[in-house]
Order: structure tokens, then C-alpha cells, then sequence
């Protein structure tokens, strides 16, 4: 399924045919093909990861370390926040990021919950499982911050896990 994933990354979504052409060519890996359109083309994810890689690529070496010095710095503050406090900062931060880009609430769970990092109730209620789940999602993956929002890093990483799942797993 990786390999259709990074086809599909090179092909974009704006190629109608994409899929139909897919289909014809690999009839055996029809549940295959149709996991990643489910995971990929039903959401956001894919626009959202699409404007991750624009602004990443608008960035100077320089205007990414001065943002990762800031998030660093960000991220001490954030770790000596009162619990409350803290998950408001989450919530705040996810939030401007997933409109930004373009991510609902609603697809954020359900792609954890795919990966295995969220089991409550799939809605569009940004709450505190959600940010331990971002947590739990970047600490395993060994991202240079885990603060528990799902900024731009956490967006791309996510997409890059859901191109490893596979299909009923």
C-alpha cells in the first residue's frame, strides 16, 4: 500500500483518472486501492499535507531554525503550564493550525483512531484525549516536539503513517 500512497503523492489529486487507471492496471489490489482513496480523498489530509509542503517550501534554512527556536522555547513554556491551562494552549494552537490547513477535528480522530492512537468518539470536539493522542503520535514517532498539537510537522506525520497502514488492520 506505501507504493500506492507515493504514487498517488506524485500524481495529485486533481488527476480525475488517478484511480480508474489504478483499478484497470491492478485488479488484485482493488481493496488496497480503494483503503488509500478512503484514507486520502474522502478528507483533507491530502489538501492539507499539499499546503504543509507549499509553506515548508517557501522556508529559508534560516526562517526554519528561527522557528524551531521558537517552538523550542514555546515548547518549555508550554511543558510548565497547569494541566488546564496547558490544554487550552493545545486546543488554541491545533486549532489555528487545522483551519490553516484545512484539517477538521473530525477527520484529526479518525485518522488517530486508524493509526491506533485514539479510541473515543469520532466528532469535532477537540478534547483532552485528542491532545494526548497527538502526544502519544509524536513521541513515538520521535518528533522534535511533543506538545500535543497538530501543527504542521504532526500533519505530515500523520500522513506518512496512514500510508503505511494496511487495509482492515
Amino acid at each position: 500500500m506505501h507504493l500506492f500512497v507515493e504514487l498517488f503523492e506524485r500524481m495529485g489529486p486533481s488527476d480525475p483518472a488517478f484511480f480508474a487507471a489504478l483499478r484497470e492496471s491492478r485488479p488484485a489490489r482493488f481493496a488496497e486501492i480503494e483503503a488509500v482513496k478512503q484514507l486520502y480523498c474522502t478528507g483533507s489530509l491530502l489538501r492539507a499535507v499539499e499546503k504543509v509542503r507549499q509553506t515548508e517550501d517557501s522556508l529559508t534554512e534560516e526562517a526554519i531554525d528561527s522557528r524551531n527556536d521558537w517552538w523550542d522555547d514555546y515548547q518549555r513554556y508550554i511543558d510548565n503550564l497547569p494541566p488546564d491551562e496547558r490544554f487550552q494552549a493545545q486546543r488554541l494552537n491545533s486549532l489555528v493550525y487545522m483551519e490553516h490547513f484545512g484539517l477538521s477535528v473530525h477527520e484529526l480522530k479518525a485518522h488517530l483512531a486508524t493509526l491506533g492512537f485514539y479510541n473515543g468518539p469520532i466528532d469535532d470536539e477537540f478534547d483532552p484525549a485528542t491532545a494526548s493522542s497527538l502526544e502519544k503520535l509524536q513521541r513515538r514517532n520521535n518528533l522534535r516536539h511533543v506538545d500535543g498539537i497538530c501543527g504542521q510537522v504532526t500533519i505530515h506525520t500523520l500522513f506518512q503513517l496512514l500510508g503505511r497502514v494496511r487495509p482492515g488492520a
